[in-house]
């Protein structure tokens, strides 16, 4: 699958912003690892869904949500505490920038899923 990477590329640029901005003292230690562990899971989760949908040259539409379903809930979750400030990021631009690379991977799974497997 073409697809599979563009998670992993989306998390690398999301791995990305949070070190420049703790490099650049815009957030704390802490919350750039807890930002880092949060992508870290989601790498695992989009693994396992590849683990899952390897080798299927055809994937149901019930496969292509299970792999949603399996990722999805992560990223909102790290979207939701930045917005209700569980995830204390003070620069309003650096918040901006890490909640955009997260909408990206959640755009990019809506991509995956609707061109895996072609025709039904």
């Amino acid at each position: 699958m073409l697809a599979e990477g563009d998670v992993n590329v989306g998390v690398s640029g999301a791995l990305q912003i949070t070190q420049q901005l703790f490099n650049g003292g815009t957030i704390d230690k802490q919350t750039a690892i807890t930002i880092a562990n949060v992508l870290a899971k989601v790498t695992a989760a989009n693994g396992e869904a590849i683990k899952i949908t390897r080798g299927l040259v055809n994937l149901p539409a019930s496969q292509r949500s299970a792999i949603q379903s399996i990722i999805v809930p992560i990223v909102n979750a790290v979207q939701d505490s930045l917005s209700n400030g569980l995830i204390a990021i003070k620069d309003a631009n650096a918040k901006a920038s890490i909640s955009a690379a997260l909408s990206s991977l959640l755009v990019t799974l809506e991509i995956i899923q609707s061109n895996t497997g072609g025709a039904q």
